[in-house]
């Protein structure tokens, strides 16, 4: 599988679990080349608290790397054999419980260094994306998503 081939692939899972949110899935090459896949629950800058996407309710951030380090080339036509997934941050904000002088708690969700082929790295890709809506619709039952966030995950996962 291509690296082009490979983005519209995680992009089309996002946007199955999410479907009115954004992924962005792109090169990075200022030292180290990798793909970072990183997804929010806002569509665009106007959904998001105060205009910025990183005041997004989740951080969903992820990176794919070579088995032995970095990739080998970014080239949009260069074939992905055995890739690795490292989580970078994988958690969202709730209301604070545990201080209640803070502004948000966060809930952090559990996610293991992957290494195999694409196939392998796009299914546990999913798990951890199905994880995070379940987890999420979890916290709405539960009455702990920040009020600034309510609506708008609401919206996002249909429940209204």
């Amino acid at each position: 599988m291509t690296i082009e081939t490979f983005k519209k692939e995680v992009e089309s899972i996002w946007k199955k679990h999410f479907p009115y949110s954004r992924i962005v899935v792109g090169n990075k090459c200022s030292i180290y080349k990798n793909i970072t896949i990183r997804g929010f629950i806002a569509k665009d800058r106007l959904e998001s608290l105060n205009g910025y996407l990183d005041n997004d309710m989740v951080s969903f951030v992820f990176y794919i790397e070579g088995i032995g380090g970095e990739l080998e080339s970014l080239d949009p036509n260069f074939v992905l054999d055995d890739i690795t997934l490292e989580k970078h941050s994988y958690s969202y904000h709730i209301k604070p419980i545990y201080n209640k002088y803070n502004c948000y708690d966060s809930i952090h969700l559990k996610a293991r260094k992957t290494k195999g082929n694409v196939n392998k790295i796009i299914q546990k890709l999913e798990q951890y994306i199905i994880t995070l809506k379940e987890s999420l619709k979890d916290s709405l039952r539960d009455d702990i998503i920040h009020d600034k966030h309510l609506e708008l995950l609401k919206n996002k996962l249909c429940i209204i």
